[in-house]
């Protein structure tokens, strides 16, 4: 029943992948809150946890998605062009999803490069690496971070 706590009802499993026909997100979302109720929670190490060996055989096509859902009619080619998209800004929420808000590991006016860690979850807490999506300067608040860009002249920020 623990395992029911993991499911993060994206519906996949319900939608594509049961090849029973069953319903398995919807028993997932009834049983989180009797397992919440119960206390019961993963007590192991998180760096235990490795990824399921046929991880990499179990993606989900999309042309066969889109073929179970019924959308192949809806053909949509769209004004498909590349944009470059390079913001000034970010903000990155330290709570991400059901797990705990991540604790931030760097502070106010430090600067950060893309991939730099910028908070984490607590030793042995569910909850999501946070890491630099641009180049910056970090300002640090109650429930995220933001990062701004600095135009650098030639002496400097």
């Amino acid at each position: 029943m623990v395992a029911t706590l993991y499911c993060c009802e994206c519906n996949l499993c319900s939608l594509y992948a049961c090849p029973e026909d069953l319903d398995p997100k919807n028993v997932c979302v009834q049983a989180k809150p009797l397992a919440r109720e119960r206390g019961l929670t993963f007590k192991g190490d998180p760096a235990s946890i490795t990824p399921h060996p046929l991880a990499e055989f179990r993606r989900v096509p999309m042309r066969r998605l889109i073929a179970r859902l019924g959308l192949g009619e809806f053909n949509n080619v769209g004004p498909l062009v590349d944009h470059s998209f390079s913001p000034q800004k970010v903000k990155i929420l330290l709570k991400q999803h059901a797990g705990l808000p991540a604790v931030p590991v760097v502070k106010c006016g430090d600067q950060v490069h893309v991939g730099d860690l910028l908070a984490a979850p607590e030793q042995g807490k569910l909850g999501a690496r946070l890491h630099a999506s641009i180049d910056g300067v970090v300002t640090v608040g109650r429930d995220a971070i933001v990062i701004e860009r600095r135009e650098q002249g030639p002496l400097g920020p």
